[in-house]
């Protein structure tokens, strides 16, 4: 428990905090979990919108500092690779 008035603030501060960061993780992991499935399911043109999607949204989380900007790169990185790899295996 915080000792000083101004420490109370900052717990309530941590708590509004955290709670808009995990509803951000959240959606970006409902979001990869789509994605995953649309690949698998090699639905090329409706994964490739999501990745777009999601690609924006992995930057602005990054951004915020809601997770590190390597993580966002590689994530959106990976992603890309198998889009293409579904795409070429297509054509």
């Amino acid at each position: 428990m915080p000792i000083l008035r101004s420490g109370y603030k900052t717990v309530r501060q941590d708590k509004k905090r955290r709670l808009r960061n995990q509803a951000v993780a959240t959606e970006l992991k409902h979001l990869s979990d789509k994605i995953e499935k649309l690949l698998n399911e090699k639905k090329a043109s409706d994964a490739e919108s999501k990745i777009q999607l999601l690609s924006r949204l992995l930057d602005r989380a990054a951004v915020k500092g809601i997770i590190p900007k390597s993580r966002a790169s590689r994530k959106k990185s990976r992603l890309k690779v198998r889009l293409n790899r579904l795409q070429s295996a297509k054509a």
